[in-house]
């Protein structure tokens, strides 16, 4: 998934550099924009336009990829620590489930919390919040920097840097 936005990613600065590229050149042969016939002008401003809109398309179509990965199935947490100690036994049992509507369900035995989340795929960053909830959810109330990441797996830390969570796609 991430060798996937990051192709998309490229390929839009490419588009960028382009547009910089015939700028540097227009400036370095003193074309003025009073002499440049209106041909050349739409030639110029097409490319430019073109890739706003790309830009737009891809970082919606890199935030839709990101929802279905994470909500297309159950997570579980495989580790978590707070401060170098590893408190996974907590989560044992716990299964959860992200909507697209923004909403989670914590499931544990025949229990259920339903709280929020959000995420922001240029800040790398996920929002979990659950209220009310037990100790063991409130630990993840939280902003998570995303370290790293798949199609079935999660690795973030929070608390600048003293929680660690690992989550795995069931």
């Amino acid at each position: 998934m991430i060798e996937s936005i990051l192709r998309v990613y490229y390929s839009t600065h490419y588009i960028v550099l382009l547009i910089k590229f015939v700028a540097w050149i227009v400036r370095v042969n003193y074309i003025s924009m009073k002499s440049m016939n209106h041909k050349l002008l739409i030639l110029l401003l097409t490319p430019l336009l073109i890739s706003i809109s790309c830009k737009k398309a891809i970082d919606r179509k890199k935030e839709q990829i990101v929802i279905a990965a994470v909500t297309d199935g159950r997570w579980v947490v495989t580790q978590f620590s707070i401060n170098g100690a590893d408190i996974t036994t907590n989560f044992a049992g716990y299964e959860f489930q992200f909507y697209q509507s923004g909403t989670v369900d914590a499931f544990w035995s025949v229990n259920k919390n339903t709280g929020t989340w959000s995420g922001d795929i240029n800040a790398m960053t996920i929002t979990a919040n659950f209220q009310p909830a037990n100790d063991t959810l409130q630990q993840l109330n939280e902003v998570w920097k995303i370290t790293d990441s798949a199609l079935d797996y999660v690795r973030a830390s929070g608390a600048n840097g003293t929680k660690m969570l690992y989550l795995k796609k069931k």
